[in-house]
């Protein structure tokens, strides 16, 4: 049970990639904001990372330092060494 979690974390978080940096497909930043949002809130670090870069960025959504720090100290906290 819990790989299968695990697994549809990192699928959203697959999916907000595609959204999110694909050429061979319209870029959704909303969509993928959303779909890092869920991942991101349970717990998924690369998801966390790439959430705190839309909103350090204002990719899907504006630009909001203080959301960006918060991912990325949630990120880090889990050892992802890019954040």
């Amino acid at each position: 049970m819990v790989f299968q979690f695990r697994g549809l974390l990192s699928s959203f978080n697959f999916v907000s990639k595609v959204f999110n940096l694909f050429q061979f497909c319209e870029q959704d930043y909303e969509k993928a904001i959303e779909l890092y949002h869920k991942a991101a809130n349970s717990g998924h670090s690369y998801a966390q990372y790439n959430l705190a870069l839309m909103y350090e960025y204002g990719k899907g959504t504006e630009k909001n330092i203080n959301q960006a720090i918060y991912w990325y100290e949630k990120s880090a906290k889990q050892g992802d060494q890019d954040a």
